[in-house]
């Protein structure tokens, strides 16, 4: 916001103080979580922290190798054909014996996680991202340095890329997608057994909780700030003197001018989405969803989507496959696609088989024109979608006519 004075009058204050929806937002809010009050919630360092005591086999949470074992069993049930070279992990080494020889270091190397057993000779690379991407690069100098040292050369190797929602990396395509959802669920099934002790039960189900509200379903939550904003305009920046996040903002006006767009009334219908995230299906893509078999993607009812993805460095549309539990199927689609884009995707779980730049900030946007993005963005997307719709829909149509003769 330019630095000049904001006319401020009482009745604006107390409209703002009296809005229902802020009732509800500070209920929420103002719960008390233990992770909340050290600054947990969005920093990848203390997630990362914490983190390594949750996948330590001999962490005195005493979850033991659970949530470990959880998380390689979930990348190794994921991997692809051309992650097998540099994810040749033995699941014999998790699955059999013990894991107390396992050490977990922080920042060695600068990695976020690396798990090594000098034993039985593996390691895994653990990647964090809460809320930032990638750097560029930065996943290739990792494995790369990795694979060349020495004392690691004969070593059993899995890189993992973990995130709120399981997003692939931009980067180097060898890493493997893992979604929070992995640990929280591990961590939960714990919780409901009788080995935790009693100052572990409330830790972890803290840290559970914060999950849930925070870090991997934040939209309810996101949606209530942004129409309390919006009504309140005036008075917030009275009282912060500056937004220092227009992404929301962004994200509802692409949503209000796509779904209002006469070529999209007919095509796009909006499923589960976030701030950063907004994702349409079209019908092509939810006759899909029908079709295949136990579908788990972003809400059980979706496996397919047109994604748009708003970063602090820009705005991207994305078309994006979800998991389903039935990978044959899931594979005849993907490599359907897979044709038509040229791409070479060949994750079991979120693919992105084709990405474009709507746009590119610069130094961060922060005195950004939120009508003027939201505009040009979602100008470049419906251009993109009024191109490739019927291309990919027919796709679509292929694969499921192919799944019908299998």
């Amino acid at each position: 916001m330019d630095e000049k004075e904001i006319n401020m009058d009482e009745d604006s204050l107390l409209c703002l103080l009296r809005d229902k929806q802020l009732g509800v937002l500070s209920a929420d809010l103002e719960k008390l979580n233990i992770f909340e009050l050290v600054g947990l919630t969005n920093q990848e360092i203390k997630h990362s922290n914490f983190l390594s005591e949750v996948l330590d086999p001999r962490s005195r949470l005493g979850l033991g190798s659970s949530v470990l074992k959880a998380l390689v069993r979930d990348s190794l049930s994921s991997i692809n054909e051309d992650q097998r070279d540099e994810n040749n992990f033995d699941p014999f080494h998790i699955e059999l014996g013990g894991l107390d020889s396992v050490e977990v270091y922080r920042e060695l190397y600068n990695i976020d996680l690396l798990i090594v057993d000098y034993e039985k000779k593996f390691l895994i690379v653990i990647e964090n991202k809460v809320k930032a991407s990638e750097s560029k690069g930065q996943l290739k100098k990792y494995k790369e340095l990795i694979c060349s040292r020495d004392e690691y050369r004969e070593y059993k190797k899995l890189f993992i890329f973990l995130t709120p929602e399981g997003s692939d990396p931009d980067g180097d395509s060898s890493w493997i997608s893992v979604s929070y959802r992995t640990i929280h669920d591990s961590i939960r099934e714990q919780l409901s057994t009788e080995r935790l002790g009693q100052t572990s039960k409330l830790i972890l189900t803290h840290y559970c909780d914060l999950l849930e509200s925070r870090v991997m379903n934040q939209e309810r939550l996101e949606k209530i700030a942004r129409d309390i904003y919006r009504e309140h305009q005036k008075a917030l920046n009275f009282i912060f003197e500056s937004r220092e996040d227009n992404i929301g903002l962004i994200s509802e006006k692409m949503e209000e001018i796509i779904l209002n767009s006469e070529y999209a009334k007919n095509s796009l219908t909006k499923i589960k989405s976030s701030k950063s995230m907004l994702r349409f299906r079209t019908a092509a893509m939810e006759k899909l969803s029908k079709k295949l078999p136990k579908v788990v993607g972003w809400d059980n009812e979706n496996v397919m989507a047109w994604e748009l993805v708003l970063r602090k460095e820009g705005i991207k549309c994305k078309v994006v496959l979800g998991p389903t539990n039935d990978q044959l199927s899931r594979q005849v689609v993907r490599d359907s696609l897979n044709l038509m884009f040229g791409g070479k995707s060949a994750s079991d779980k979120w693919s992105t088989l084709k990405t474009w730049t709507l746009h590119k900030s610069k130094n961060n946007d922060s005195d950004v024109d939120i009508d003027e993005v939201a505009k040009k963005a979602t100008e470049k997307f419906k251009e993109i979608f009024k191109e490739l719709e019927s291309s990919v829909d027919e796709r679509i149509e292929r694969a499921m006519t192919e799944l019908d003769n299998q």
